[in-house]
């Protein structure tokens, strides 16, 4: 149903660098495209949008677009989730925490796992992101102010709980938003059968 997600949500991109951080000691690949990552967040002139379209963590510009529009608050009719936060400050709170995940990933070699937290109020300046090392996995978080999401439809996150007081504490599903359908591709009509020929 329509309505506001819960305070914790994982987005495909965080999803998809969990994946590509899976297995680096064991891929020459992964090693040099976490050194490339690492050389290039290191740059402050260098696009956070581009290094991850380069990277292939968006397939292209125009899918980047959210995280350019939204979060960033940079491009084309920017529309941005924090609009009292200055883009900069952002930008450089993602760069900095991405290029210490990245890091530690590099010394570490264990898989990075991603959460985005809202845990500030609407309109405040509370932007951060916190990495931990733990024994099997690299832990990052980025913590928020609350994202005003509109009447746009939500999900029950599957791997997800929250636990709280709704008339009486009670334990279920976080909610999310609804992932833009894949497009499907057409099928094509079934082949002919050709006629035997009978002599």
């Amino acid at each position: 149903m329509p309505g506001m997600p819960d305070i914790i949500l994982k987005s495909p991109v965080m999803g998809r660098f969990e994946t590509f951080t899976k297995g680096v000691a064991n891929s020459a690949a992964k090693q040099a495209k976490l050194q490339t990552a690492i050389a290039r967040l290191a740059n402050p002139a260098d696009s956070l949008v581009q290094i991850a379209v380069d990277l292939k963590f968006y397939s292209d510009k125009a899918a980047a677009d959210h995280f350019e529009r939204h979060w960033l608050g940079v491009g084309m009719n920017p529309t941005p989730f924090w609009p009292s936060i200055p883009s900069a400050k952002i930008t450089a709170i993602i760069r900095g925490g991405m290029l210490q995940v990245c890091q530690l990933v590099d010394d570490t070699w264990l898989p990075a796992e991603f959460w985005w937290v809202m845990s500030g109020q609407p309109g405040t300046g509370d932007w951060q992101m916190s990495v931990s090392k733990g024994a099997n996995q690299i832990t990052a978080i980025f913590h928020t102010p609350v994202v005003p999401c509109g009447n746009i439809p939500l999900e029950e996150a599957p791997n997800t709980w929250v636990v709280l007081d709704e008339a009486g504490v009670k334990t279920r599903h976080a909610m999310r938003p609804v992932p833009p359908a894949a497009k499907k591709k057409p099928k094509k009509p079934p082949k002919k059968k050709k006629k035997s020929s009978r002599r």
